[in-house]
Parts: C-alpha cells; structure tokens; sequence
C-alpha cells in the first residue's frame, strides 16, 4: 500500500478494539469490535486521501474538546521523513497524553495523509492496559499505571485554567496546550479552556448523579474553582438534576448521567461500533481469524 500510493506522509487506518476475557466487567466474555463505521472514514471501503484543509479542521475539533478521529497511535504510520521533519518541534511524543498530542501533531504537519478504512491493526485491552482501568472507572490506578507527569511550566500556567474532573480532560488540556506551545506559528490554535471547564463541570455533576466517589470528594473543589457565570449556567441546572437522582429510582440515574454526557459533545456518535461475532479467547485468535480484507468487503456490503 505504500509503494501502490507513493510513500504517503502517513497512513492513518481503521482498526479493532478486543477486550480480553474478564477484563471488562460489563462484558465478562470479552469482545471484539471495529472502528469501520468512525466517521472519517466516510463509510469507504477504499483508501483515499485526505485534504489539509480537512487534517487541520480535525484538530481544530481537537482543540475545542470535540474528538472527530481517534487518537490511539496504532491507527497511524507514520513516514520516518515526517517524523525528521517534526523533530525541531521537540520529541514525537510529548505531554501526559502523547498520543493525543503526536496523531493532532501528525495531522497538522503531514502533506500526503491516506485514510485507509480497512481494519489493518487490533487494540489490546487487557488486566495491564490503562484500558482497563478506564472502562472499569479506575481512573487514578490508571493515572499511576501511565506515571503521566506535566510539564511544571504548562501546569503552571494553567492553574487558574484546570479544574477537578477526569484526569483524562485534563491531560488533553495539556496535551493541546504542548501543541499550541510548539507549533505557535499556527496562528489559528488557540485552545477552547471554556469548554474543557464545561467538560469537567459536566463529569463531575455526572459523576455525582451515579455516586461515584471521586466526583464527591471533587464537587466542593469545582464549586470554588467555578465562575458565577459557569454556576448560574452549568452548576444550578445540573444541581437540580442530582436533586432529582436522590428521589428517583436507582434505576434512572444512569439515564439522568446520560443526558448531562450529551450536553458535552465531545464525541461524534455514529452508529454503535461494529460487533464482530466469534470467539477470541486472545488476541492472537484475532488475528488468525479474521482477514481484514475480506472483512472490510463483507461490511461494505452490508452497508
């Protein structure tokens, strides 16, 4: 596919996720699934390329909190070339979230970028994956495993900027806060803090209405940290609905969270992921299994 396209910059493709057995207590029997049906994609079932005018829309959406494509690196090979080209910027990696700051990096550096929709790679979750502290609302042992430190300076600067929340907002935060920061003769990067307040506003009132402690522990923190604007607007609002998940039925709660996960957008919501049937007792049986070729033909089909 390199030679057949000339060498692209970089080649960002689809890809599985499997969740090993046991890994996710919602789905004891693991699971595979395809990111086929990401919206850039554009339901294709070839490869094809992608404008720059489009590459730097997709980190503009970044920027303003809103994922439009995933930012796990195995989606993305990169050119050894653009990866020399990118070195005065700083290492390939940066920030608590590398990934997130090297795939928006990539696409805001790279000329020749080819969408691939075939599923060429397969994500791993499993007992030692930060996936699976996340999917099991494990966010600090998560936080631990990954060691993720900030740079003092942006912490710094931001102090007046971060709120209590998920940790995983706030290393976006700094992750496109490292990206500004490098590649400040983009003129046109300048990072949405109101909206990643809004996100973390909205976790933690979410995080109330299920009764997860951390969001407990943190609701006095965001109190004092919000504006009177942000209270009037997100905090009274979202305390009436906590209000009314302490008088509802249990049952109801995660509709209630649900609502206020809708209100943050930060990511598009296409068709459910595609659930791929067979048993996959690891992840090599995936990929003795399943061809992605064939595969990606057969669910074009279907569309």
């Amino acid at each position: 596919m390199i030679e057949e396209h000339n060498a692209p910059d970089f080649i960002y493709t689809s890809g599985f996720l499997y969740a090993y057995p046991s890994v996710i207590s919602d789905f004891p029997n693991g699971f595979l699934r395809s990111y086929d049906r990401s919206t850039i994609f554009r339901s294709s079932n070839k490869p094809f390329w992608l404008e720059k005018s489009e590459s730097k829309a997709l980190v503009n959406h970044s920027i303003n909190f809103r994922v439009r494509f995933d930012y796990n690196m195995q989606f993305s090979l990169v050119s050894r070339k653009l990866i020399n080209k990118m070195a005065k910027y700083g290492s390939f990696y940066q920030s608590p979230f590398p990934d997130y700051y090297a795939s928006n990096a990539i696409m805001l550096k790279a000329e020749r970028i080819l969408i691939v929709p075939q599923p060429l790679v397969t994500i791993g979750i499993s007992s030692r994956s930060f996936g699976f502290y996340y999917f099991n609302d494990l966010e600090s042992k998560g936080n631990e495993f990954l060691k993720n430190v900030p740079d003092p300076k942006i912490a710094l600067r931001l102090q007046q900027v971060i709120l209590p929340g998920t940790n995983m907002n706030t290393s976006w935060l700094l992750s496109m806060e490292t990206l500004s920061q490098n590649f400040c003769e983009s003129k046109n990067l300048k990072i949405n803090y109101d909206r990643y307040r809004f996100l973390q506003i909205c976790a933690v009132y979410a995080g109330l209405v299920l009764g997860k402690n951390n969001a407990k522990s943190a609701v006095s923190g965001l109190r004092r940290g919000m504006t009177l604007r942000e209270y009037v607007l997100y905090g009274v609002p979202f305390s009436i609905l906590v209000v009314m998940s302490l008088i509802v039925p249990k049952r109801y709660h995660a509709s209630i969270a649900m609502r206020i996960s809708i209100a943050m957008d930060s990511h598009t919501r296409p068709a459910p992921p595609s659930r791929v049937e067979g048993s996959f007792n690891t992840i090599l049986d995936v990929f003795e299994k399943i061809n992605p070729v064939s595969y990606s033909v057969d669910q074009a089909k279907d569309i």
